[in-house]
């Protein structure tokens, strides 16, 4: 199955972890009308509201925050830089542009630094020959990246003074220092977020890490250090015993000392176990489980019988108590997806169908499993494995689906349908009926050729699966009310027009969908859906709306 990517832009506020607040009334404009616009591709018209804003008071932090992320999310850097700066007063507000800076700053030292020219070095290379490799590093340190790298460090430093207990600053800054090999101070704040987070085995194991590669004279003080360091690992273990990368540290410690060699391998063992199971599913390293692990994820092509028998034995046998079992199908489901993270997965040439089917049915029959389903339904967009598993979970009336399939329907346009529309109207309940309406009401981006702008497009088959979905809530007067609403709008009519016909048997709506029908431009599904009808007129558009 092939991966799908959106190829078109959903504005997010990815620069800075924590939600704009809210802005006063006395505000022209909204954040959530100039977003929807520049989602839209009506760029110019969302800045212009942003800007008037700004006139009316330019101590609108939010709206300069966003104005800035706009001008980034076209390639504008430099403006955006230039429209935080001008906000810079002093005052705690500054904790936002100034993180907004360093983040543009990351990424253009990121784009710029050394390690991208040293490919031709393996880690194993790095540690056993680093003078090596640090001469390499520093001959190939240019210029804009020490003026990038430096401006980085500069605007993170600024927002750290204001908020120096920020989870997110510290991290930016452990790994900007880490990007120009400042282990020394790349470790105080991994430190520091390792004291404030001590349940958190990720912050625990990276100040172990990074601690580990501090420079020492001697050999005393390499032992102590790495006695300091070993304390940490076991801690972070107590933590959460399943964290591979503490496995993978703690191994190349022991490996140091060949009298130990079978207690590192164990450890990478470990590693490679936990690493192939998904965060959400993790349980005990047990040989067993080990050996079951990797007879599920073969790669072997000639295993495959025996692997579907295997499947199929464990699908059939495991009861609601059965965590492990669960948690190993979930795994085998998670390796199989297109868009799969984990590091061992199926080889390409092949993947699962009808296995799919039963550890899917097998596990909707549980509660844990539908917790499992769920969850893998938040990392993966692989099309028919998100049908598959949605489909499913309607049917069985899963708890919080609606959020699962809300959260979905911004992936609703793609060439193949997820069925997500569909299975919203399947819950009948106010929440999923509000949300399909909604979809009526998407801003379109304001172009004179709409049907070759690919954005327009898209969300057009956005708002078509949806009034479609919408079609089969007949009862609902509400619904039909939106739908004879959506006749007077240009950018739906068509699709409504369809809708009433299908709630009502009404040909005159047949007679309007015809007339709405733009030329040249193809809907398929919409003619499918229309062909399903034992009507000639119907069957006739459904072949022009096919052909386009």
């Amino acid at each position: 199955m092939k991966k799908y990517t959106l190829s078109f832009l959903i504005f997010c506020f990815y620069l800075v972890r924590f939600s704009v607040t809210a802005q006063t009334a006395s505000i022209p404009h909204s954040l959530d009308d100039a977003i929807s616009l520049f989602n839209a591709g009506n760029h110019n018209k969302a800045k212009t509201l942003l800007l008037q804003n700004l006139e009316y008071d330019p101590n609108d932090s939010d709206s300069r925050s966003v104005l800035g992320k706009m001008n980034y999310h076209l390639g504008e850097w430099q403006a955006a830089i230039d429209i935080w700066s001008e906000g810079l007063n002093g005052k705690s507000s500054d904790y936002v542009f100034q993180m907004n800076i360093g983040n543009v700053f990351f990424e253009k030292a990121e784009q710029n630094q050394p390690s991208i020219y040293l490919t031709k070095y393996s880690e194993d290379e790095i540690k056993t020959n680093p003078k090596l490799y640090e001469d390499d590093f520093k001959e190939n340190t240019s210029a804009s990246f020490l003026k990038y790298w430096q401006n980085g460090i500069d605007a993170y430093q600024s927002a750290y003074k204001i908020y120096p207990y920020q989870e997110y600053v510290l991290d930016r800054l452990a790994d900007l220092y880490e990007m120009n090999r400042e282990f020394d101070n790349s470790f105080i704040y991994h430190k520091q977020l390792a004291e404030l987070y001590p349940e958190n085995s990720h912050y625990l194991t990276k100040a172990a890490i990074y601690q580990a590669k501090i420079k020492t004279n001697t050999k005393k003080e390499q032992d102590s250090l790495e006695n300091l360091v070993i304390k940490r690992l076991n801690y972070s273990l107590e933590v959460d015993a399943q964290n591979p990368d503490t496995y993978r540290e703690l191994a190349k410690i022991k490996a140091k000392d060949k009298t130990q060699n079978s207690i590192s391998k164990e450890l990478i063992q470990k590693a490679d176990f936990y690493a192939s199971i998904p965060e959400y599913a993790r349980f005990e390293f047990s040989n067993e489980n080990a050996l079951l692990l990797d007879r599920l994820l073969t790669k072997n092509y000639s295993q495959r019988k025996n692997m579907s028998k295997l499947i199929d034995s464990l699908a059939i046998s495991f009861s609601e108590k059965d965590i492990i079992t669960q948690n190993l199908l979930i795994t085998v489901l998670a390796a199989d997806a297109s868009d799969s993270e984990l590091l061992r997965t199926f080889d390409n040439y092949y993947s699962l169908f009808r296995e799919r089917k039963n550890i899917i049915t097998a596990l909707s029959k549980t509660h844990h499993g539908q917790w499992l389903l769920v969850e893998l339904l938040g990392v993966t967009k692989e099309i028919k494995l998100t049908r598959d598993i949605t489909t499913t979970l309607v049917s069985k009336k899963s708890p919080n689906m609606h959020d699962v399939l809300i959260d979905l329907l911004e992936y609703d346009y793609l060439p193949e349908s997820m069925d997500i529309a569909q299975s919203l109207s399947k819950l009948k309940d106010e929440r999923s009926r509000t949300a399909l309406i909604k979809e009526l009401y998407l801003p379109l981006p304001e172009t004179s050729k709409k049907w070759q702008d690919k954005n327009y497009y898209f969300l057009q088959i956005r708002q078509m699966r949806a009034i479609l979905a919408l079609s089969a809530l007949k009862k609902d007067d509400e619904i039909k009310q939106e739908l004879l609403k959506g006749l007077e709008r240009q950018d739906v009519r068509l699709f409504c027009a369809v809708a009433l016909y299908s709630q009502t048997k009404n040909t005159e709506y047949l007679k309007l969908a015809k007339k709405y029908k733009p030329k040249r431009v193809p809907f398929p599904e919409l003619g499918q859906f229309l062909k399903r009808f034992n009507n000639s007129k119907a069957n006739s558009l459904g072949d022009k709306l096919i052909k386009g």
